[in-house]
């Protein structure tokens, strides 16, 4: 298995292990969009895309969720951390996203059950009864993508 087919992989296993019901991911977004040529697609509360030089092994994926939210559970950022092994916080911090809108910023540096590295930057915010939760993952060395850093922090509602 590639190692882009690894990542795509446990992308999936945490968005299926995050994910909440109902309808598309960027639906209610004004302003997230995938970085352009990324293929991609989404089913229920998530929808993912990945880089196409995927297949060159940059392993790059972006992932956009769309979660109930529920008072009282433990919907921090840091709950991808699972997904890894050897997952290390390397920055955690509050930052205002589309004007004054609060959102939580997570970066980390972890390794897949595989052994490979990865650089993982999470944004989640929470409008009403809905919480939005944008991931972008890439192999540790690629540069990061410039657009797949604004999609991230594009999680602004339609008025």
């Amino acid at each position: 298995m590639k190692h882009h087919h690894r990542l795509v992989a446990v992308a999936a296993l945490a968005i299926l292990a995050l994910a909440g019901c109902g309808g598309s991911a960027s639906g209610d977004l004004a302003s997230f969009k995938a970085p352009d040529g990324w293929r991609g697609g989404g089913i229920g509360g998530y929808s993912m895309w990945i880089s196409p030089d995927a297949k060159n092994g940059s392993g790059e994926v972006l992932m956009l969720m769309r979660l109930p939210y529920r008072s009282g559970s433990h919907q921090d950022l840091s709950m991808a951390t699972s997904q890894y092994q050897h997952a290390k916080v390397l920055q955690r911090k509050t930052i205002d996203i589309c004007g004054k809108q609060p959102a939580n910023y997570v970066e980390m540096a972890a390794d897949q059950k595989t052994g490979k590295h990865e650089n993982v930057q999470l944004v989640s915010t929470r409008y009403n009864d809905t919480v939005y939760f944008a991931m972008y993952a890439r192999d540790a060395g690629t540069p990061a993508n410039p657009a797949a850093n604004t999609a991230i922090r594009s999680l602004c509602l339609k008025h």
